[in-house]
């Protein structure tokens, strides 16, 4: 051959080969990547090392970092807001619920600072909700987003007449004496009907919500996949039909008088307990997934790339077959066969 031979010294190496993703694996971490569990910065480490501190394997901590559509991902206006607004707006209603069943379970009279009472501060968090669930209209560009905007729009609207009959069940009804169980005489048929209006309005809520949400999620590698455990937003709209089947039978027990009255009141009772029950479940697991949404818009997933570092450019032209002379990269296309070069693409 006119070039020398194929298997002296001078010979390039090939480059790195490319995965299935067209990403050049490179030997060694080229960006930014803290261990999982201590922090320490892995860069210049080899991918199947360990951490020189926990020794915690790095591959292991690629698995928790790295998300393949992380680059695809449309950046959020306001990220750190939008994790803020995101956390409120998932564990106020935690906090509200508890405030319900302390009413329920212990009474009005357990806790009052002044005028900031349960009954207030239940209302109060329900407005925190509306307001930080804002965040959803417009999270990032994009024509899905912007749909899903109007939705969320008209959604937030719905948290309007959720906060008025809270107030109306809470502290007119309720602060006056009104009473949720028990006796049907002494009980307001005015407050199955602002229970069912406030129902309805957390179930428009949380399906025009739901949209934008989900866009949220996705941002998670393991939400989107669906590889951890999560309470979704229609599961809680469920749960809440079973609840206002519970009050519709109680309606039915307030206008029938004698055992049947008596029947329905009490099989109306055991619905809208199980209903309020799973329904608090739900609002835990909500919370749960807004907090894994908060850790991860506040440190975004990395792509493969952006760990890795830049591909590999091609090698500078060497001496072939210890000849002293430098090839140039067209002089070196016979070497090998046909379409064998001595500097490979990738």
């Amino acid at each position: 051959m006119p070039n020398g031979e194929t298997g002296g010294a001078g010979l390039a190496q090939p480059p790195p080969a490319a995965g299935r993703s067209g990403v050049v694996l490179a030997p060694e971490l080229g960006g930014d990547l803290p261990c999982a569990r201590c922090r320490y910065n892995l860069r210049g480490l080899s991918i199947r090392g360990v951490c020189p501190e926990c020794g915690t394997p790095i591959r292991a901590t690629i698995l928790t970092r790295v998300d393949p559509l992380a680059s695809e991902l449309r950046p959020i206006f306001f990220p750190r807001l939008t994790a803020f607004g995101l956390l409120v707006w998932g564990v106020t209603p935690v906090l509200a619920a508890m405030l319900v069943w302390s009413l329920r379970l212990l009474g009005p009279e357990w806790f009052s600072l002044g005028l900031l009472t349960p009954e207030h501060m239940i209302v109060t968090l329900c407005i925190l909700s509306g307001l930080a669930a804002g965040v959803l209209i417009s999270p990032h560009a994009g024509p899905q987003a912007r749909r899903g905007g109007w939705a969320a729009g008209l959604g937030v609207a719905a948290y309007v007449p959720l906060c008025w009959m809270l107030w109306r069940i809470h502290v007119e009804i309720d602060g006056e004496g009104g009473t949720a169980y028990g006796d049907r005489a002494l009980q307001d048929p005015s407050r199955l009907l602002a229970r069912f209006i406030a129902t309805g309005a957390i179930i428009a809520a949380l399906f025009l919500l739901r949209p934008n949400a989900r866009l949220l999620a996705a941002r998670s590698m393991l939400m989107r996949a669906g590889s951890i455990d999560r309470q979704t937003m229609r599961a809680l709209a469920s749960v809440l039909v079973v609840a206002m089947a519970g009050d519709g039978l109680r309606w039915l027990g307030w206008t029938n008088n004698g055992a049947a009255g008596e029947l329905f009141e009490q099989a109306g009772q055991a619905l809208v307990l199980i209903g309020s029950i799973l329904f608090t479940i739900g609002l835990f697991g909500l919370a749960f997934d807004c907090w894994r949404l908060f850790q991860v818009l506040n440190e975004p997933p990395l792509s493969l790339g952006q760990i890795l570092g830049p591909p590999p450019g091609p090698d500078p032209p060497r001496a072939i077959g210890g000849v002293g002379g430098v090839a140039d990269v067209g002089d070196v296309g016979d070497v090998g066969g046909p379409g064998l070069s001595g500097s490979a693409a990738p």
